[in-house]
């Protein structure tokens, strides 16, 4: 398994070692032990879940509040999917940002999102299954979530004509979810070694928005994008 930081702090991406024959290929897909010695994480995953889409659909984004919420593992067994998370942790010097990767049964990429992030992804390929396991089981009082086209985020979900389900519409944008909901206040930790490592392969977006929150804000820069190849 290689590990690395990923592009907001407390996501990593990993990818597992793939042993390929004439016969086909056999993956270790997940390894507790492996997990926490490259993460430093302990994460007592108590579920997997299995969702099918086909091309054009968008799901997310969804969380579920505090104390309810849940830590992610993404992976894709089946096709592509563009795989977006936002920082809700309030006190996270990330708070507002999102960040896209792509996810793939070709390139094997796994996503882990910590507690605290609003996730959601876009199917790519004619049809994708995705399997992700979750450390906390699910809550339908706790259940959250921020409209996939919220104009303060102004995510690119690179599909043509999203297909959502009535639910998903329905969801508030972000400001408003500030104004009604407790939000993840788990400290981010820092990792000076994150920003200088350039994530091989893989075509990720990081953009920053900026809008009215119920925290103390310092003066803001203005908001940038930035590539990580």
């Amino acid at each position: 398994m290689n590990s690395k930081p990923g592009p907001i702090t407390g996501s990593w991406l990993l990818t597992p070692m793939v042993h390929a024959d004439s016969r086909g290929q056999f993956v270790e897909s997940f390894q507790k032990d492996v997990f926490a010695e490259q993460t430093g994480l302990s994460i007592d995953f108590i579920q997997d879940n299995e969702v099918v889409s086909h091309q054009g659909v968008v799901r997310g984004l969804h969380l579920q509040n505090d104390p309810h919420g849940q830590a992610k593992l993404i992976r894709v067994v089946q096709g592509r999917i563009y795989d977006v998370a936002v920082d809700l942790r309030a006190n996270s010097s990330s708070y507002g940002e999102w960040f896209g990767v792509e996810l793939s049964a070709d390139n094997q990429t796994q996503l882990f999102l910590p507690k605290g992030f609003a996730h959601g992804y876009s199917v790519l390929s004619e049809r994708a299954i995705v399997q992700y396991k979750v450390d906390s089981a699910y809550n339908p009082k706790a259940e959250s979530g921020i409209r996939f086209d919220d104009p303060n985020l102004g995510i690119d979900w690179q599909v043509d004509s999203p297909k959502l389900s009535d639910k998903d519409l329905k969801l508030p944008f972000l400001k408003d979810l500030n104004q009604k909901t407790i939000l993840f206040r788990s400290p981010a930790v820092p990792d000076p070694a994150r920003a200088s490592k350039p994530l091989l392969f893989l075509k990720i977006l990081i953009k920053k928005r900026y809008f009215s929150d119920p925290r103390p804000s310092p003066i803001r820069p203005e908001p940038q994008n930035r590539y990580f190849s």
